[in-house]
């Protein structure tokens, strides 16, 4: 049984920001980007224990071929998506660790959770609507 997938406001103007940040950068990205979140999106609805749980009960999935994540939640018999976000970009320096890459946190879209990966879950009508094709 698959799962409807719904996104809260925040959350689908964060991906359609992200969608257009990469369409910007070179034509096409964009559309490869969205089929990409849209592969993993029809993953979850089908299993949506699939992935970690993060923090209580939000669970993080990976979007293959982008540096892209996306989190969400179960409410009953859909999916929340509460948020979604590039990594940011790293490169490893002479002592074999980790730091951030600079010269590409400029330009990239919004990084920081908002709220819903805190606190519960809005009453219905502020869910946002599925989105077509999820």
């Amino acid at each position: 049984m698959s799962r409807e997938i719904v996104f809260l406001p925040e959350a689908r103007e964060e991906f359609d920001t992200d969608a257009d940040w990469y369409e910007n950068r070179q034509a096409g990205l964009g559309a490869r980007f969205t089929l990409a979140v849209n592969a993993v999106l029809e993953r979850i609805a089908k299993n949506p224990k699939m992935h970690a749980v993060v923090l209580d009960d939000a669970r993080k999935a990976v979007v293959s071929g982008f540096p892209y994540c996306v989190y969400y939640r179960e409410d009953g018999d859909r999916v929340v998506v509460l948020w979604s976000s590039t990594h940011r970009a790293t490169r490893r320096n002479g002592e074999g660790a980790f730091e951030l890459d600079e010269s590409s946190e400029r330009d990239q879209p919004n990084m920081h959770p908002p709220r819903a990966l805190r606190d519960s879950p809005p009453d219905d009508e502020d869910w946002n609507a599925p989105a077509a094709g999820w």
